[in-house]
């Protein structure tokens, strides 16, 4: 109950306005990024739980959160492709970009069984990007942010610099 009330909040905080791809892709991100960070108390690689008097991560699969860690460079090497990609490439590859970050299988993984992982990245990796915004900036930059995207590699690159952390940046 909690998610659908995050979504419906979310829908309304953050403006209709045209976005190019890139600002879209980080809409997606932010979607289920933000519930993870608010809802399940979310706390990633570089992220602290909104709540520290509770359990992190609430109700998210450890087997999951295990796997995303391990592969942690991955996955932000893959956030530094794509948004590398929708700068160049725009509404063209968007979908596709979009899809792979809902891909619910591991490469290792065979299709025509059930999946063995119970999140996708975007989950993951939308917490982390938006969590560390969070943490850093607190909650009304970050609203702010959902609705000036432009400056929105500016506070998070930042962010990652102050953590001593510039190869992630985006």
């Amino acid at each position: 109950m909690l998610y659908e009330l995050h979504h419906r909040s979310f829908d309304r905080l953050v403006t209709n306005e045209p976005k190019t791809e890139e600002k879209q892709f980080y809409c997606f991100l932010a979607y289920e990024g933000l519930a993870v960070k608010y809802c399940n108390n979310g706390s990633t690689t570089l992220t602290k739980p909104f709540n520290p008097s509770i359990e992190k991560n609430l109700g998210m699969d450890k087997f999951t959160l295990d796997y995303f860690t391990e592969i942690y460079d991955v996955i932000h090497k893959k956030l530094q492709t794509d948004v590398k990609r929708l700068r160049l490439e725009g509404q063209s590859c968007l979908q596709e970009v979009i899809a792979s970050w809902l891909e619910i299988y591991r490469p290792e993984d065979d299709k025509t069984q059930m999946p063995v992982l119970l999140h996708t990245m975007n989950y993951i990796i939308g917490s982390e990007i938006w969590g560390l915004i969070h943490d850093h900036y607190g909650k009304e930059k970050l609203y702010w942010l959902l609705n000036n995207l432009d400056e929105f590699t500016s506070y998070y690159n930042d962010a990652l610099r102050t953590l001593n952390k510039d190869e992630l940046m985006i």
